[in-house]
């Protein structure tokens, strides 16, 4: 028995690396030969990184693909003359998580292009999301080759991930009336949140504890609402997030609260100087709707139910 497990031990320790470099492989597969365009060749080896060392590349928004989920990213740069590009594609942990790093960097003013399962571009960027990666490519230069060059070799890494993936269904929880299209977000931590619309330093919605959230943006005749729904695994979770999100929004402002334990309905309404709240737990879900005029609010929560 101890020969046995001494074997299978050894044998462990032969494959384990190459099960990493399969995984960096598959990555680097997703790349086209070193020339993608005419002219335009890779400029050095491309950088394989994870979770634990994503910050020595982006030290600024590793952090945020980490409460994501990302298991692997690569980085690879091409050029021509003065003109280049860099090459960014994450390997999220699933199909939600890469679909949340590209909303998160999703805005509405940005234009959508047919690549990937969704993408967007801008003046010097274009990026896509599809099944479980995130691709980014950014252009250093204004000539229209290199824009070009970037859209093709996007719509190239595309066909080689060839599976694709839906929008989570959570998305289909926010109402449409009045959406502004291009501000969904998957949710699934306190930093992504707070970069919408900062509300608490304390992770109160459980989202370490596998909650996730919808975030959108509605646009009235009376201003701004934003909405966040929270899904969690059972009713219990939702309820003690509705708890401590209740105690805390309850501090200096005026509320009013509404119990039926029997139908799993939770209610709390409060008001600031500047801005009305309603807080609302049905079931294993918590839906938050914040905005400047309480009767928009209210409206927007029926919308909802």
């Amino acid at each position: 028995m101890h020969i046995k497990r001494l074997f299978l031990l050894s044998i462990s320790l032969i494959f384990f690396p190459l099960l990493a470099f399969g995984n960096e492989g598959d990555l680097k597969r997703l790349l086209p030969s070193s020339e993608v365009a005419p002219g335009f060749k890779a400029k050095g080896d491309s950088r394989i990184y994870d979770a634990s060392n994503l910050h020595e590349y982006m030290d600024g928004e590793a952090e945020m693909y980490r409460e994501y989920g990302v298991n692997k990213f690569l980085a690879q740069v091409y050029c021509k003359g003065n003109e280049e590009f860099k090459v960014d594609i994450a390997e999220m942990v699933d199909s939600i998580s890469a679909y949340g790093i590209y909303s998160f960097y999703r805005s509405p003013d940005l234009g959508r292009i047919e690549v990937g399962d969704e993408g967007i571009t801008s003046a010097n960027q274009v990026s896509f999301w599809q099944d479980k990666y995130y691709c980014r490519i950014i252009t250093l230069g204004s000539g229209k080759e290199v824009i070009t060059s970037a859209m093709r070799l996007a719509k190239e890494i595309s066909s080689r991930i060839k599976v694709h993936a839906k929008v989570p269904d959570i998305m289909e929880l926010l109402p449409a009336k009045d959406r502004i299209k291009g501000s969904e977000k998957i949710i699934k931590g306190m930093l992504a949140l707070n970069n919408q619309y900062y509300l608490f330093q304390d992770d109160l919605f459980g989202f370490k504890a596998n909650a996730m959230g919808a975030f959108t943006e509605y646009g009235g005749p009376k201003g701004k609402e934003r909405l966040l729904i929270v899904r969690y695994p059972s009713a219990p979770e939702a309820l003690d997030a509705f708890n401590k999100v209740s105690k805390e929004t309850k501090k200096g402002t005026h509320f009013t609260e509404y119990r039926d334990d029997s139908k799993r309905i939770n209610f709390l309404s409060s008001k600031t100087t500047d801005k009305s709240m309603v807080l609302q737990r049905k079931g294993n879900l918590l839906a938050l709707v914040i905005g400047a005029d309480e009767t928009s609010v209210l409206t927007l929560l029926y919308e909802l139910r």
